[in-house]
């Protein structure tokens, strides 16, 4: 990513978990609202349908991104002992604990991006949520919900004239509840989080 270029990861969010990691520069990240900055050597592992992004905080950043499904190894497994973590509230992100192991796993990934050993990717993957702390970023489900509905309804709709009235009217909330959720989760207000993405899918068509 390059700072220069206006390089982004704009908020969205999925059902596969998530792990990052920095080889070089940093990025200044998002989950659910809360921001930090992920430097050189370091990674989070995000949970399933938490809203995230990112930009570069640094002139370039280098870095593996890794969506994986719940359901990686299999429906069994899922059930028996990933499900306690995809599902826990209290689970957004975790910042990884980074064993020698795996540390050779993740830069051997930016080595041979063609040539990938997934029996390592795996190793790695488990590794990361065998180490999920019980005490995480608490959120307010109630609120991540309506969020969802709310970023849904401007990314189907951007290229349509918004308000922040049409906006809220999808749920409906108020007004001032609307942008608060919006400055909470994003740290923009609707109509400015509405101009920040017509920007990033114009330069994606360019």
């Amino acid at each position: 990513m390059i700072k220069e270029r206006h390089d982004a990861i704009t908020l969205h969010w999925h059902e596969e978990f998530q792990l990052v990691w920095v080889y070089s520069g940093t990025l200044l990240y998002s989950v659910d609202g809360k921001e930090f900055l992920l430097h050189q050597n370091e990674g989070i592992l995000i949970n399933t349908s938490k809203i995230h992004g990112a930009i570069p905080a640094t002139s370039k950043v280098e870095y593996s991104c890794i969506d994986f499904s719940p359901y990686f190894i299999n429906k069994e497994i899922y059930q028996k002992s990933i499900a306690e973590y995809s599902k826990k509230s209290s689970f957004s992100y975790r910042f990884l604990a980074i064993t020698t192991r795996n540390l050779e796993i993740l830069n051997s990934l930016k080595k041979n991006v063609n040539d990938i050993n997934y029996l390592d990717v795996y190793e790695l993957l488990i590794s990361s949520l065998n180490n999920i702390d019980k005490n995480q970023y608490l959120t307010n489900q109630e609120e991540e919900t309506i969020i969802y509905q709310l970023l849904d309804y401007v990314h189907k709709n951007f290229q349509e004239p918004i308000t922040v009235q049409a906006i809220a009217q999808t749920i409906p909330i108020s007004k001032k509840k609307c942008t608060n959720l919006f400055n909470n989760y994003t740290h923009l207000s609707p109509i400015n989080y509405v101009i920040d993405y017509r920007l990033n899918q114009a330069k994606k068509c360019c």
